[in-house]
């Protein structure tokens, strides 16, 4: 059975679209960084990646998953000179897990974002 979760924890999801779609598989989408409190985006790329990370942390917890049931990392980009940055602090919540990544180089980003990172993780 397809349900969707959501956390306060994280920023409330664009459109008509869903922050977490649970099935046999957990689908985060889109995330930005964006204050989930004051919907304030990021200072600078570096606070912007390391929000994202947090953001998609919350989503997983609260959709009962970790980084280490991540299969799938999508990464947009508006420079993708940002992309060692993003991977190297990837790298620190994802431990031992090496999902699968698709990285992109996008001319923008809603909210006006320079990151935006989705997941795809493991349901147990």
């Amino acid at each position: 059975m397809i349900k969707t979760s959501y956390t306060k924890k994280c920023h409330n999801p664009f459109g008509n679209s869903s922050q977490t779609v649970i099935d046999s598989v957990i689908y985060v989408g889109g995330t930005l960084g964006i204050d989930p409190g004051t919907g304030a985006p990021a200072e600078n790329t570096d606070a912007e990646i390391a929000l994202v990370i947090k953001n998609l942390s919350e989503c997983l917890n609260h959709a009962f998953t970790s980084w280490s049931n991540v299969l799938k990392v999508e990464i947009l980009l508006t420079d993708i000179n940002d992309f060692e940055k993003t991977d190297a602090a990837l790298k620190e919540v994802l431990g031992e897990t090496k999902p699968v990544y698709t990285v992109a180089q996008v001319s923008a980003l809603l909210a006006g974002a320079h990151v935006c990172i989705s997941v795809t993780a493991a349901a147990f």
